[in-house]
């Protein structure tokens, strides 16, 4: 988990003036959201549906 946030939040930092979201990664998503469903985090589909990468930074404790 720690590795795929780590890598969206740093695509996240470098993005232009533009949508920040534009420029994350939709298959490191796909896997998040995979990882995820094989935790049985079903409560949390909805913040990797939503690319809310700060929501899931807090809930599994990793640095912004």
């Amino acid at each position: 988990m720690e590795h795929f946030l780590t890598a969206l939040n740093m695509q996240k930092q470098s993005h232009g003036p533009k949508d920040p979201q534009s420029v994350m990664s939709q298959n490191i998503w796909s896997t998040l959201r995979m990882a995820i469903s094989l935790m049985g985090r079903s409560d949390l589909y909805q913040n990797c549906d939503n690319k809310d990468i700060d929501a899931l930074m807090a809930e599994f404790g990793t640095n912004s």
